[in-house]
């Protein structure tokens, strides 16, 4: 199955505990995923990840 997280999915996973996090976890726990993303979702978590949840940006680009 291929999956696409937007950004607010992926920000989600990364910074809170919850549905996201574990829906990111089971995509790379299983070979049944894709993942895709697009340098626009890329670029958007980057932006917010420093600006509303205060990430490094070296933290945050090795995210992206």
């Amino acid at each position: 199955m291929i999956v696409v997280f937007d950004s607010n999915v992926l920000l989600a996973a990364m910074f809170t505990h919850g549905l996201c996090e574990t829906l990111l976890d089971k995509c790379f726990d299983s070979q049944d995923f894709i993942l895709f993303t697009s340098e626009h979702i890329l670029q958007e978590f980057f932006r917010r990840a420093v600006t509303k949840f205060h990430a490094a940006v070296d933290e945050a680009q090795f995210a992206t």
